[in-house]
């Protein structure tokens, strides 16, 4: 019985990281040389069909090991199990709070997609008398693009938006990696800008 246990918790966790590898290394390169429409419809759909099933096969991988674990307690190699264990705690939890999230939101982008969005701008350092600006913003989903030609010191992909909001215009790149959108241009009454980012610092 125990064999039978440990043969499956291989195959399971292996095909796994097998799975992951293939993301990183296979199917992202093939993906990138896409145009950016494909690129980006390729990736929501990959979004939509990881995000249901990494969470259950890391789920089952560490409740696997932990069964693993208990029954061959007495057996040799409990610790690199116990190792093993800790590892995927660790990777359950690394994909909640950071993958998850910008999986969720980048998932469904899709080129000419729309969604609306509230932001609040704050001045830094604070002023004593000044208070928070809020604004509702309507975007449209533009193509993916390095993040590096936003910063050389930013890593992934970003993706272009196209904002309005009470007549004015925007655009802004959706670092991926960070999870934030930066304004590289805006269009209004009073004149347009252009933004060059010189340096870049995200403090958390």
């Amino acid at each position: 019985m125990l064999n039978a246990l440990e043969v499956c918790t291989v195959v399971v966790v292996g095909v796994m990281v097998g799975v992951e590898f293939s993301v990183a290394f296979v199917i992202n390169p093939i993906l990138n040389s896409l145009p950016d429409d494909s690129l980006l419809s390729g990736r929501a759909h990959g979004g939509r069909m990881l995000g249901a099933v990494m969470p259950v096969w890391y789920i089952t991988s560490l409740v696997l090991v932990a069964i693993w674990t208990v029954a061959g307690w007495q057996e040799p190699g409990t610790n690199l199990l116990i190792t093993a264990a800790a590892l995927l705690i660790v990777s359950v939890i690394m994909s909640v709070l950071l993958l998850v999230p910008i999986n969720n939101r980048t998932k469904t982008w899709t080129p000419g997609n729309r969604f609306r969005a509230e932001t609040t701008m704050v001045f830094y350092p604070e002023r004593g008398t000044s208070k928070p600006l809020r604004t509702e913003l309507s975007c449209v989903i533009g193509e993916r693009f390095p993040a590096r030609e936003v910063s050389a010191s930013l890593s992934g992909d970003a993706i272009r938006l196209e904002c309005k909001v009470d007549g004015d215009r925007s655009v802004r790149a959706f670092i991926e990696d960070l999870g934030i959108a930066v304004a590289l241009e805006s269009h209004g009454k009073y004149g347009s800008s252009l933004y060059d980012i010189i340096d870049f610092e995200v403090v958390r």
